[in-house]
């Protein structure tokens, strides 16, 4: 691979028939031994790795000039024994594969492959990698003011070792990374050292605006994709997490986690108090496996934003956080939701958004109430009374919503768990009272229909009326 012919200028300056077929001949040559590498099992990458891959700053340049060494240098066979020889095959292996994540002009195809290879090295030894690049793809999306970015620290990454930038389809790629590596390694999820720098790192990104006004729309699309990939990369941590669980002799230990990490998440949404950080922990304090994962995230966040983060929070982040929670309920299985249910998840969602008095956030809310019912439907059970009394608290609390809401999102929101109500537990709505139902239909859907928040919220609700009340 050290080798190969790369994409170059010169080829994607030549028009010609010739140039054209070579450009595609070169691909497949670049494709191939990535293809065979996908093939080789995550323990081979593991078991063949030194205690180090990285040489410190490993940006473009540097990695250039690494594969040149090793390409160029000395052939000589040294006495070192086979492990050893194995160690700097995967170092070397490691800096082709980096170098063509972040080389420019490399092939998206190729990109796509080589990040998918570098998920199967241990994280802990590339993830100084990725973290770093993204951390100076932030820097340069959120700069600080003059003289301040001199005094700017972090404890995520290395002094020394944040690439001078990094553009938004690298950093795509080191999201796609962060996401290969929970949804696929056995371990990652569990070491604190990995999950909560990473999480950090995320809900970062997360912090950027999506509208900034200067970029084009290519680049704004791009940074909503990367965003959702933020999104996503949280929510499969979180739902690994609780899915360690629930193993038979589920481990405590990652159960407290999720149940942790659920809360925290939840209290960023609803500006619930969270605790800060005790000022003896120390400055230069660093995460480690077993550790606390909520503590070690925000000791960290506190590092990099200079705040506690236990704050009122921008919306943005808000809303981000509620997408967290749908993008884990998509992905579950039955087991998870039961043990959310189970732990008042649910129970708390439906009381904050009771007494919130923030539109965006309580349309956020409302969605998760959605999602979860419609998710869970087959398994509650309108005889057990647990189940009963949960699926009451989401009618009370979402038709003292459609009552009074001017607000789209909000109704549309409220709609939605009607619908699932109607159309997923029919056996609630038979044991509804007459006053529930005149409440529901002439104070809730008529009177929502008439008020015309829009035209879409009319056409739902009239289509409730006509499924709740038929000819």
């Amino acid at each position: 691979m050290m080798s190969q012919q790369r994409l170059s200028e010169e080829f994607l300056d030549d028009n010609s028939a010739s140039s054209v077929a070579a450009t595609e001949g070169l691909l497949f040559a670049r494709l191939a031994p990535l293809l065979v590498l996908r093939l080789i099992p995550r323990q081979i990458f593991g078991d063949n790795c030194a205690q180090a891959l990285l040489c410190g700053l490993e940006d473009l340049d540097h990695l250039e000039k690494y594969v040149h060494l090793q390409q160029h240098g000395s052939k000589e066979r040294s006495e070192s024994s086979l492990r050893d020889e194995m160690a700097t095959s995967a170092k070397q292996l490691f800096h082709v594969l980096a170098r063509s994540v972040v080389d420019p002009l490399e092939f998206k195809e190729v990109k796509m492959l080589a990040t998918e290879s570098l998920a199967k090295f241990p994280p802990q030894l590339v993830l100084p990698f990725v973290l770093a690049h993204l951390l100076a793809f932030l820097r340069e999306m959120m700069p600080l003011a003059n003289g301040e970015e001199q005094k700017r620290t972090t404890l995520i990454v290395t002094k020394g070792t944040i690439p001078a930038s990094c553009g938004l389809v690298t950093a795509k790629l080191m999201v796609y990374y962060l996401n290969r590596v929970f949804a696929e390694d056995m371990n990652a999820f569990k070491d604190t050292g990995v999950t909560a720098p990473a999480i950090v790192m995320l809900l970062q990104i997360l912090k950027i605006p999506c509208a900034q006004g200067s970029e084009s729309k290519a680049e704004e699309s791009l940074l909503i994709d990367l965003q959702r990939g933020c999104i996503d990369g949280i929510a499969e941590i979180m739902l690994r997490l609780a899915e360690g669980g629930l193993v038979q002799d589920g481990n405590k230990v990652l159960r407290a986690r999720a149940s942790s990490l659920m809360n925290l998440v939840l209290n960023w949404i609803f500006c619930d108090p969270t605790p800060g950080i005790d000022d003896d922990k120390g400055t230069d304090k660093q995460c480690h496996g077993e550790e606390d994962l909520v503590t070690c995230m925000q000791h960290l966040l506190e590092s990099e934003s200079g705040d506690t983060w236990s704050s009122k929070l921008p919306m943005q982040i808000r809303i981000c956080c509620c997408n967290v929670i749908l993008s884990a309920i998509s992905r579950s299985e039955n087991s998870v939701l039961l043990r959310w249910k189970s732990d008042g998840v649910i129970s708390r969602v439906i009381l904050a958004t009771e007494h919130c008095s923030e539109d965006d956030v309580v349309a956020g809310a409302l969605q998760i109430i959605f999602s979860f019912l419609y998710k869970s439907s087959d398994m509650l059970s309108m005889e057990d009374s647990c189940d009963r009394q949960l699926v009451r608290s989401c009618f009370d609390t979402t038709v003292a919503r459609l009552e009074f809401t001017r607000n789209e999102k909000v109704a549309m929101g409220s709609l939605k768990v009607v619908g699932v109500l109607v159309g997923k537990l029919p056996s609630f709505v038979s044991m509804l009272s007459q006053a529930d139902l005149a409440r529901l239909i002439d104070r809730s859907l008529v009177s929502l229909r008439d008020r015309q928040v829009s035209s879409a919220v009319s056409e739902l609700a009239q289509s409730l009326l006509q499924a709740i009340t038929p000819p």
